[in-house]
């Protein structure tokens, strides 16, 4: 059956609608978009517990792991805060390697007592 009105075409609209784009952001009344992402895919996966599927085999370590799994979820500025902080520990670090350690009275002791029964 013929359409009674006049037809749209999605074609026509999506072009229109992109040409619409384009001017407003040449002109620059865009509005930025924000973008956010989900939290399944910010956050880690939990740890799979052996639900009884895969090769049977003795645990290959002891205990839990304590590493930094924060490479996962780390922004760009964690990343340079966090070599930022690297470095200036390595700047302290190389300030006490300087500095004479401080022996104790007690410490200088033991040593005579050492050389002497050596």
């Amino acid at each position: 059956m013929p359409a009674k009105g006049p037809v749209q075409d999605s074609v026509a609209l999506e072009f229109e609608r992109r040409a619409q784009k384009m001017k407003e952001k040449l002109t620059g009344e865009e509005v930025p978009e924000v973008l956010t992402r989900e939290t399944w895919m910010t956050e880690l996966p939990p740890e799979l517990q052996h639900i009884g599927l895969g090769a049977r085999t003795f645990k290959k370590r002891s205990g839990p792991e304590n590493k930094d799994r924060s490479i996962w979820t780390d922004t760009p500025a964690d990343r340079e805060r966090k070599a930022r902080e690297r470095l200036e520990g390595k700047k302290t670090g190389e300030a006490k390697k300087d500095e004479v350690p401080h022996v104790s009275q007690k410490e200088m002791e033991m040593a005579e007592k050492v050389s002497k029964y050596n």
